[in-house]
């Protein structure tokens, strides 16, 4: 049906196209012989005034002739060649035409003849010689010339009459031939647009209705964008909100953990007046008691001075591309004590460069390392393995040891700042490790989690985003 529906399109189409062809080749012939007939009128008219321009000379010669008056003689010579320019443009329209060629062969020669011959009856005339000048214009010659031109003049305009009256015939068929067609073009175009709108007004309908429904979807899209830019809107202001409380809250523990720093110095330094004053007064319970002040004092100036040291967190700038090789040997070096205790195996494999905040990612992988160490079982020499793998727009890292595990259950919380699973008495620390690791993590744009089984061990993961190129980005991080 479909190919049915393109045929009669096409024929349909042709055949006015064809029609439209026809009627304009018509209207260009028509116009040609309009043209020409124009032409055929100029000849004729031209043709006229040449006549007529020698019977006005042939005048005004005897004008002079009788009266010797040199201003009948003025316009001859502007005469004469106007005559010229005459004949020059009977030959330009005539050139394709052999019969009024040879007619105006004739013309020209008869012409300049008579021409010549006033000019021998002028210049006796000039010189004195009056009864030469009336012999010359009174010559059978001077008559059987203008008797010639005219005939030829006749000639010339039979022929033209001739071709006009073909050219007449030829006009009216063709304006006949271009009307008709015309008007079997406008009804064929009107059938044509009849038909097509037949066959296509259904798709029409189709795609006005599509158009709604489109305008439909788009006023719903236009709905959906304005609010998704109010809600963007409520989320920066949201954002904006939370940074200001971020930085206040940051503030706000620098400045706790800065002046508590005050009090504690104050209780030792009472304590060891008091020590200094009293030591000999004091029984052995006494001085027990006083030693779990001075823990209890320095387990609390240890958690207020982490507390201080994860508020400046990101605080120090200074991103820049840095080797982890470079990085980690420094790291040995800050923990080679206990590397030497323990007899650590410490495997690190090779590091990437990266950007990065030097001092805190040191941390970072001093905390994590730290850690492998210290939680390892006493009869079990620790050995921890240092990994670098690169991801697509990330680099992965592990730190991986031989400890004593973590539960499932607690290895959403070891994160959690003071955060501690074990007591004083078996492993040493205040339980903000980890969450110096979280946060340095964040700051990079990454993530950090844990994959551990108790008694066999742990492995620690943590990315940095490959697309962190400035300080900007770390900036946003950190509020964020």
């Amino acid at each position: 049906m479909t190919k049915q529906r393109i045929r009669d399109s096409i024929v349909s189409t042709t055949s006015v196209l064809a029609v439209v062809i026809l009627a304009i080749v018509s209207l260009m012939v028509q116009n040609t012989a309009e043209e020409w007939m124009s032409n055929s009128n100029d000849v004729k008219l031209k043709a006229i005034e040449v006549f007529d321009m020698v019977q006005l000379g042939e005048s005004n010669l005897r004008g002079y002739l009788l009266t010797n008056d040199t201003s009948y003689m003025q316009p001859f010579s502007t005469m004469k060649i106007a005559v010229k320019v005459r004949l020059e443009d009977l030959k330009q329209l005539t050139t394709d035409n052999p019969v009024q060629l040879a007619n105006l062969a004739k013309f020209v020669e008869t012409s300049n003849a008579k021409f010549d011959l006033m000019d021998r009856t002028y210049r006796a005339q000039h010189l004195g010689d009056s009864a030469t000048a009336l012999q010359l214009i009174n010559n059978e010659l001077g008559e059987q010339l203008m008797d010639s031109l005219k005939t030829i003049k006749e000639e010339l305009i039979e022929e033209e009459d001739r071709l006009l009256l073909e050219r007449r015939t030829d006009n009216k068929f063709f304006l006949e031939l271009s009307l008709l067609l015309l008007i079997l073009a406008i009804f064929l175009a009107i059938y044509s647009i009849y038909k097509l709108y037949r066959r296509v007004g259904p798709l029409i309908d189709s795609l006005n209705s599509a158009n709604y429904e489109l305008q439909q979807s788009i006023a719903e899209k236009s709905r959906e964008i304005e609010l998704r830019k109010k809600l963007e809107a409520r989320n920066r202001q949201l954002i904006d909100r939370l940074t200001a409380k971020n930085e206040e809250l940051n503030h706000f523990a620098y400045i706790a953990s800065h002046d508590l720093q005050e009090p504690l110095r104050t209780v030792d330094n009472f304590i060891e007046v008091f020590k200094e004053d009293y030591c000999d007064k004091l029984d052995d319970k006494a001085h027990q008691y006083f030693d779990f002040i001075n823990g209890a004092t320095g387990r609390m100036k240890a958690l207020i001075t982490g507390l201080l040291n994860y508020s400046r967190l990101g605080k120090s700038r200074g991103a820049e591309p840095i080797d982890l090789n470079q990085l980690l040997d420094g790291v040995k070096g800050n923990l080679a004590a206990a590397i030497k205790a323990k007899k650590v195996e410490l495997h690190i494999g090779e590091m990437p460069k990266v950007v990065c905040m030097k001092t805190e990612t040191a941390v970072l992988f001093q905390n994590l390392i730290n850690n492998a160490i210290k939680y390892t079982a006493a009869n079990v020499r620790p050995n921890v393995t240092v990994l670098a793998q690169e991801m697509e727009d990330r680099w992965q890292f592990s730190v991986a040891d031989n400890g004593i595990g973590i539960a499932v259950n607690h290895q959403s919380k070891i994160f959690n700042m003071f955060s501690r699973l074990h007591g004083d008495g078996e492993y040493q620390g205040q339980g903000i490790g980890l969450a110096f690791c979280k946060k340095i993590v964040e700051l990079h744009g990454g993530s950090i989690w844990v994959e551990s089984v108790p008694g066999q061990g742990s492995t620690f993961y943590f990315t940095i985003s490959k697309k962190l190129k400035d300080e900007a980005e770390i900036e946003q991080n950190t509020a964020d």
